[in-house]
């Protein structure tokens, strides 16, 4: 019996490769199909979530721009904001300074005049004597240039200092408050201590903003009231960039030293 197979016999499973390879090219395709529409899908969500990162009020973004214009302004400001840094970790920790019955006596701008080579200028102040008294309110024509910020005012203000911070209770300058910058609860690299405002005082004086809840929004960034961001620096002197567009409730907390930092962190470039 002969084993030999006729030529023209088809052998068997010989479709076998074809359907596999059809199976294996319709996955392929349906595959590169679902990739894609992957692809599509996740790039679509990153989009999402970048955009939704950009409405987010503390954004991790930096803002070359906004340093670039800032100009020497960003340079005097720097240069203070590194001062009270240090001021505030003395052991003698910086702050407006009252009489014992609790009356206002001289700003912390005037405390800070050693830390800015202005020694000279601070010892001619009598610090017993109130910002205008009558030797103190001579000294008001010298403020150093460091606070002397460039820009438009509301309002003329002899010896007017742009470079303020707020003294409600929770904030840097709050009156009388104890504390060492070592145990602020939010941290002192996540409070701001003080910011460019566009409301001057006299340097001289022991004037800290006051913003409770339901009071009217202070008018921050002076120097520059076209920009939509303004100058701050938080109590270990990092200077940030703060858009205006921040709500009123965030930016309370940003400059309370009591807010909880697991809640609001903020970031190491613009604060949007």
């Amino acid at each position: 019996m002969s084993t030999d197979r006729p030529e023209d016999a088809p052998e068997r499973g010989g479709s076998g490769p074809l359907v596999i390879m059809l199976v294996a090219f319709a996955m392929l395709c349906t595959g590169s199909i679902g990739f894609g529409v992957y692809i599509v899908w996740r790039t679509a969500r990153l989009a999402a979530e970048r955009a939704q990162e950009a409405r987010t009020e503390v954004d991790a973004a930096a803002a070359p721009k906004a340093q670039q214009e800032a100009g020497p302004t960003r340079t005097h400001f720097e240069r203070v904001a590194k001062a009270v840094a240090e001021g505030l970790a003395a052991p003698d920790r910086l702050a407006d300074s009252y009489t014992a019955d609790g009356k206002p006596l001289l700003s912390w701008r005037v405390y800070l005049l050693p830390r800015l080579g202005e020694s000279d200028v601070y010892r001619r102040f009598k610090l017993d004597e109130p910002w205008d008294g009558p030797t103190n309110k001579r000294l008001l024509e010298r403020i150093p240039a460091a606070y002397d910020l460039p820009g438009p005012r509301d309002g003329l203000v002899v010896g007017g200092a742009s470079i303020r911070g707020f003294s409600q209770e929770g904030a840097i300058f709050e009156p009388l408050a104890r504390f060492t910058i070592r145990d602020i609860p939010a941290g002192a690299d996540n409070t701001l201590a003080i910011f460019d405002s566009g409301e001057p005082v006299p340097w001289t004086k022991p004037d800290g903003l006051v913003w409770r809840a339901g009071d009217p929004r202070p008018n921050f960034g002076g120097t520059n009231p076209a920009a939509d961001w303004f100058l701050a620096a938080t109590a270990s002197g990092r200077v940030v960039h703060v858009r205006k567009s921040v709500s009123d409730e965030v930016l309370r907390k940003l400059f309370d030293r009591r807010h909880d930092p697991r809640e609001l962190r903020l970031p190491a470039g613009a604060v949007e």
